[in-house]
């Protein structure tokens, strides 16, 4: 058996146990935090599982609060931290595909990990007991494998948000999907329409964000984003891990791209749908109108100019995923140069156009449209006195 780890746990976690332990009950941190723990990673939070029923718990703590009291859960702050203390517990029926419709207090922790989604998150520790790991979460960890506790058609059948946790943690860590887990997945991607949309974004995201493509490649071509148009994914789709780790940008990407690779009907309808915010969809819009080569340098000036960096750094993306040449790597390269790209940049503005005779505001905007053309081409002139010699010689 392998030595369990000497935890370094920040001073308000140790805190909470010691409290719960020195009063008489048994207390362990579970879940993500103890999966990270093992994994070198530090947590987001740390969350306590107890022998002591929340009105215990309300009276150990002053600072404590009812978040979630009817399923055993109280939130502790100490030191400016908040951590979730939750009674030992099993769960009844999830009659709506999200939470259980009851919950039994126990006094057995083995009870409650038995309830959890996966073998890495089914696992407690604590300084004194050391680590309780009933359902192999500890060897699945150095296997870096994905697998349900028990029997992964009831953990999906049960929750099946669990199953785009499953494509989640698999691109967070770089784990593979066990085979009867993505099995059963698969058979049960119909109860998928009993979770809401905004749900199901929350998971997206994540997914969107994390170190591995395949992951979602994965999730699309099983069919899992179906509800939302999505009918498969190309392979090219790898690539989206190698763009910048920007949400927006790759929530964009990723919806043009499979529209133009004919695996989806609508982009912006793909965005609205799984509800990504107006500003998104909009940048959605400007880039399914762009069509750049990435030729030159100065058709990528000439693009930021007219249609923003953001747009631009999108369309670089989905060009890379198409072709497989960095474009957004050209783009970087031209917004650190520091050369002027966009109006705000010029060192020649509407007030200066003013002083020197020129009041209509047509003609003050297209004059300084002009003057940015030239300076795209020739940028070691963007200097006020050149700028305004040659805003005289466009006057009409």
């Amino acid at each position: 058996m392998k030595k369990t780890p000497d935890f370094s746990l920040p001073g308000y976690a140790r805190d909470a146990l010691r409290t719960l332990r020195e009063n008489g009950y048994e207390a362990y941190l579970v879940g993500g935090c103890v999966r990270d723990l093992f994994l070198g990673r530090r947590p987001f939070d740390y969350d306590i599982a107890t022998s002591a029923r929340p009105e215990e718990t309300m009276k150990l703590f002053p600072s404590a609060h009812p978040t979630g009291i009817r399923h055993g859960t109280v939130t502790v702050v100490i030191d400016g931290h908040p951590m979730e203390i939750t009674t030992f517990r099993s769960d009844g029926a999830y009659s709506d595909g999200r939470r259980p419709d009851s919950v039994s207090f126990s006094a057995d922790i083995a009870e409650d990990l038995r309830r959890r989604d996966f073998t890495v998150n089914a696992m407690a520790w604590s300084d004194k007991g050391g680590l309780l790991d009933p359902f192999g979460g500890r060897r699945d960890l150095d296997a870096k494998i994905i697998r349900c506790v028990g029997d992964p058609f009831e953990r999906f059948y049960e929750d099946p948000l669990r199953i785009l946790r499953a494509w989640r943690f698999s691109g967070e860590l770089g784990f593979e999907i066990e085979r009867d887990t993505a099995a059963a997945a698969r058979k049960l991607k119909g109860r998928l329409e009993l979770i809401s949309a905004e749900r199901i974004h929350a998971e997206l995201l994540r997914i969107l964000l994390s170190k591995r493509a395949d992951a979602l490649v994965g999730l699309i071509n099983a069919g899992f984003l179906g509800r939302f148009g999505v009918a498969c994914a190309p392979d090219a789709l790898l690539r989206l891990s190698q763009t910048d780790a920007d949400l927006r940008l790759r929530a964009v990407t990723l919806a043009v791209f499979l529209e133009r690779a004919g695996c989806l009907k609508s982009a912006d309808g793909f965005l609205f749908s799984l509800r990504f915010d107006k500003s998104t969809v909009a940048l959605s819009k400007t880039v399914r109108k762009m069509d750049l080569s990435f030729e030159t340098e100065l058709e990528i000036k000439k693009a930021v100019a007219d249609y923003g960096p953001e747009a631009v750094l999108c369309c670089a993306s989905v060009f890379f995923l198409v072709t497989g040449e960095n474009a957004p790597e050209l783009v970087g390269k031209i917004r650190e140069s520091g050369e002027c790209l966009t109006l705000s940049e010029l060192r020649l503005g509407g007030d200066d156009l003013k002083r020197i005779g020129i009041t209509d505001g047509k003609e003050i905007g297209r004059i300084l449209k002009e003057v940015l053309v030239h300076v795209l081409s020739h940028p070691e002139d963007n200097k006020p006195e050149k700028l305004t010699i040659l805003a005289k010689s466009l006057i009409l």
